[in-house]
């Protein structure tokens, strides 16, 4: 899910997370992991690699996202992530910055097994599109322990919004899930992509 939760990973712990996903541009790699530093602080890392027909072949991030479990107001929980990226050259081999985004986050429980994620952030990037406005919401359905559900709208200043599904089965409850996702943006032909990841949570330290 893109869309960011008001949650953090527990201190004196970490999550990994490793996904491909498949689209127009090409196909890439992820892999990111995030550990807690303080109550509800943590620090997140992302590394992306793309094959060689991919506009973004290789790209770093790394990002911080407080959310205390005190700042909440009638039954919301807030939160808000900093994080910045680098991508390297194909031509030269160089790094060079290529965005500074700041978020947002307000999460709420709607019921026992439906919860809402709301997100409102800024985006500067380079050398394209130096400032933009994104937003995105996106609600998940647990059915059952072993399953997740969600569907999200992610959208930016005058860029079409992307719509985006998917699927987490819990091979282990609550510590190691397999997601599926398919996505697309709107007003856009050949914009279908889909993706496959795995995620391995509460790694203790």
């Amino acid at each position: 899910m893109a869309t960011e939760d008001a949650a953090t990973v527990a201190v004196r712990e970490c999550q990994a997370e490793t996904w491909a996903d498949h689209d127009a541009d090409g196909q890439h790699a992820h892999l990111g992991g995030a550990c807690g530093l303080t109550d509800g602080l943590e620090l997140g890392l992302e590394l992306i690699a793309g094959d060689a027909s991919s506009a973004v072949p290789v790209s770093q991030g790394i990002g911080l996202k407080w959310a205390p479990t005190w700042l909440t107001w009638e039954g919301w929980q807030f939160g808000l992530k900093t994080s910045t990226a680098r991508v390297r050259s194909q031509e030269t081999g160089r790094w060079r910055a290529t965005r500074l985004n700041l978020t947002g986050i307000a999460t709420r429980e709607l019921s026992d097994t439906l919860t809402l994620h709301l997100n409102m952030g800024h985006y500067h990037s380079q050398p394209d599109q130096p400032v933009a406005t994104v937003a995105a919401a996106a609600l998940n359905w647990t059915p059952s322990e072993r399953w997740l559900l969600f569907a999200e709208l992610l959208g930016q200043h005058r860029a079409p919004a992307v719509q985006q599904a998917g699927v987490r089965y819990w091979l282990l409850p609550e510590t190691l899930g397999i997601d599926l996702t398919a996505g697309r943006s709107n007003a856009t032909r050949d914009s279908r992509s889909w993706g496959i990841g795995l995620g391995w949570y509460g790694i203790s330290f």
